[in-house]
């Protein structure tokens, strides 16, 4: 390289050179540089609006062998932290996929969005306010028991929901849409004081939820139907995370395994745990004192685990 340049220099001559220690085929030939040449125009051209629309139409990034320019196969497959980044670099990104990032979304006595916290009054219509957004943090809904039908409608404004902490009061919701905002996986607290309820209008298992709360720590339902295969369902299941909180109320359905129940509560147990179950009145009688008497002698036996239940039948 070093010779090809000093022969390009032997042929075409040298230039005015702005570094010090030359090397002996290089001389700093006192050429001035050259001033600056402004021209002014007679005339403005009127700008071509088209221009931005060829751009989309013709734009061309790189070319691998992967399923479409590498650009954009990231920004179709990216999760909420390559957007934010894909975003702030450069406003084409959002053109191309408009979905606003919000962090967390909660009730308020009005509707405002501060940064990625969005903030909405029981009374708004999310359509004036909501389209294709991305949920990453948290949902905290405490709606009106007059207007239990908004999560309904606001779900079809969403894009999709990662949030791991949710709270929502009063609505009427059906299974699949508590899936759309818990089937990622990754939900911490729980805290639903809902009606949940299937096509046919019947409660959910416990179990179904569960299957969806693999990290869970704090759990509180309120309408749950429970079975004769309940707690050997939740015991034969593999948990990420300790729980601290599980407390269900409302309880329907048929008398479990006691035993392999509390087995699910102690395997996955935090350093301290609090139990509390609320069984509906016509629930079995029997076992419900039964299943009462199985958690006391298990906390009198065992005080120093910090397990403390509640247990109630009306």
């Amino acid at each position: 390289m070093l010779e090809k340049y000093k022969n390009d220099t032997s042929e075409y001559g040298t230039i005015n050179l702005p570094w010090h220690n030359f090397y002996e085929f290089e001389v700093q030939n006192g050429v001035e540089e050259a001033e600056e040449i402004s021209v002014e125009l007679e005339a403005i051209l009127p700008f071509d609006s088209s221009i931005c629309s060829r751009f989309y139409a013709t734009y061309f990034l790189q070319s691998f062998s992967l399923p479409g320019p590498v650009i954009l196969y990231m920004l179709k497959n990216a999760n909420d932290l390559v957007l934010r980044k894909l975003f702030s670099s450069c406003k084409y990104f959002f053109v191309k996929k408009p979905i606003p990032i919000c962090y967390r979304l909660q009730t308020g006595l009005e509707t405002r969005f501060n940064n990625e916290m969005l903030t909405i009054e029981n009374s708004a219509n999310p359509n004036l306010f909501l389209k294709n957004a991305y949920v990453t943090g948290s949902i905290d809904l405490h709606l009106l028991e007059a207007n239990t039908s908004f999560i309904s409608s606001l779900i079809s404004r969403l894009y999709f929901c990662k949030a791991k902490y949710i709270k929502i009061r009063y609505q009427q919701l059906s299974f699949d849409e508590l899936k759309f905002f818990i089937q990622h996986g990754g939900v911490i607290n729980l805290d639903i004081n809902c009606k949940i309820k299937d096509a046919d209008g019947d409660y959910i298992d416990l179990e179904k939820i569960m299957t969806c709360l693999p990290n869970i720590q704090f759990f509180f339902m309120n309408g749950i139907k429970v079975n004769k295969n309940t707690g050997h369902a939740l015991s034969n299941m593999k948990f990420n995370a300790k729980l601290s909180w599980f407390e269900i109320s409302g309880i329907c359905g048929q008398p479990f395994n006691s035993n392999e129940f509390l087995k699910y509560c102690i395997a996955n147990k935090a350093e301290s745990l609090t139990l509390s179950f609320y069984f509906d009145k016509e629930f079995d009688a029997d076992f419900v004192e039964n299943f009462k008497e199985i958690l006391s002698d298990y906390t009198e036996s065992n005080y120093n685990e910090n397990v403390s239940f509640d247990l109630f039948q009306f």
